[in-house]
């Protein structure tokens, strides 16, 4: 199972922006018959919605992402994810439950999808929803092959249970979910385009992160950036001559997302104050 990699995208954003405009893109993704294929040339039309989170929107509806970023936020479980983790057999019945809320977010996403692709007169906004639950649905039968391939029969300790599992669950939800979508949801949101279908959106996404044990961690503007959990985004917007805001969070655009306690799975995606003379 071939995946592609979130830096890729970024790499061919160059050639894919000129694909993006054409008018007869979408008529084309339509006529593939290949669900590999039809996911694959998303990714590509995603990526100028990609690209735009990674350099200052023109116009943005909402000017202060404070409030938006928020609405990602996911909180720890009460229980540590691991502490259900200790015998093979509590492994396959994670599986389990972990494809159940695939095929659940699978079906709630495309219904969505659905419904707006009916209210929505112009199927080129619909557009930008079809693809993320069609990326949904490549998502769905990703972790069904990735189950069916996951075998344990070598770990001895609980904790090498544990651990295998971590190496397991992380590639599927960083680079087959929350790169892939949740850039997309986010400059959705930030520009006004169908807040309640997004908001629809990442609220199915979110049931299905907490429910494995992931969550995100607290960071916000006016807070100095932990390298360990933050990737610094590149911007025109943030020279100050303050040298106090060295180092310091001008704004967040996307969450740290972690695994039980300490195990990151997406790093966070911040602008950072770049101190300049004045």
């Amino acid at each position: 199972m071939e995946h592609l990699d979130f830096q890729d995208i970024k790499k061919l954003n160059r050639e894919f922006f000129s694909l993006f405009n054409k008018e007869n893109f979408i008529l084309e993704i339509k006529k593939k018959e290949n669900l590999k294929d039809i996911v694959f040339q998303d990714i590509k039309a995603l990526n100028y919605t990609f690209s735009v989170f990674f350099r200052e929107s023109p116009s943005p509806k909402i000017e202060n992402t404070s409030s938006l970023i928020k609405k990602f936020m996911l909180i720890p479980s009460e229980i540590p994810f691991y502490e259900r983790l200790n015998s093979p057999d509590e492994i396959k019945s994670l599986l389990n439950r972990f494809k159940k809320l695939a095929v659940t977010l699978e079906t709630s996403v495309d219904n969505i999808a659905e419904d707006y692709e009916r209210q929505s007169e112009n199927s080129k906004i619909a557009e930008p929803v079809n693809m993320i639950s069609r990326i949904i649905q490549q998502f769905l039968k990703t972790v069904k092959y990735q189950i069916e391939r996951f075998d344990i029969k070598n770990v001895v300790t609980v904790n090498d249970i544990r651990y295998q599992f971590y190496l397991f669950l992380k590639p599927l939800l960083k680079e087959n979910l929350i790169e892939r979508v949740i850039p997309a949801i986010f400059i959705g949101m930030k520009n006004g385009e169908a807040d309640d279908v997004y908001e629809s959106l990442l609220g199915n996404i979110n049931k299905l992160l907490f429910a494995l044990g992931v969550h995100t961690a607290g960071i916000e503007a006016g807070q100095k950036i932990n390298f360990e959990i933050c990737e610094v985004i590149s911007s025109d917007q943030n020279k100050t001559d303050d040298h106090r805001l060295s180092d310091t969070i001008k704004e967040v655009r996307q969450l740290p997302y972690i695994f039980d306690n300490n195990h990151v799975l997406v790093d966070g995606k911040v602008v950072v104050w770049r101190v300049v003379n004045g």
